[in-house]
């Protein structure tokens, strides 16, 4: 995403919690590897989480599909995540997501947000320096308004 400045959406389902995001826009919000990197630093167990993370880098494929979730966890972040789509591509806002990964946790129905901030080691940005663009924390007015008619291209 970064590398071909193609913006890119990303979910994970796992146990009984989704997260919907981060919604990576090269050049404006962090890359995906800064909301890895994030997750892992505050995660309870550390070195447990370094650990899950190197196994699953080390399988060089996506194994969700061997991973167990709640089945209605599945609709509700297809939802999330086809809205934001909707807003950035035809609507031309801001998608609420840009920089955050939103956790839903079914059993107790609360949404908590986590803002994803580029990391200073993160070496995915560091590789490819891009211009930083500021965005403002409104996602009532336009994306287009905000950066400009050509920030919305996909």
């Amino acid at each position: 995403s970064v590398e071909l400045a193609i913006p890119a959406l990303f979910c994970s389902l796992g146990g009984i919690h989704a997260f919907a995001g981060p919604f990576v826009v090269p050049g404006v919000t962090a890359c995906y590897m800064c909301s890895r990197m994030r997750a892992v630093a505050a995660a309870e167990n550390y070195e447990e989480a370094m650990a899950a993370e190197r196994f699953f880098d080390s399988c060089k494929q996506s194994s969700f599909a061997q991973r167990e979730f709640l089945p209605t966890s599945l609709s509700l972040l297809a939802s999330l995540l086809a809205t934001e789509v909707f807003k950035y591509i035809v609507l031309k806002y801001q998608p609420a997501l840009a920089g955050t990964v939103v956790e839903f946790d079914p059993i107790t129905l609360e949404f908590t947000r986590h803002a994803i901030l580029e990391q200073p080691h993160c070496p995915v940005c560091r590789k490819k320096k891009l211009p930083r663009v500021a965005i403002s924390d409104s996602t009532s007015s336009s994306w287009s308004d905000q950066n400009g008619p050509d920030r919305c291209t996909p």
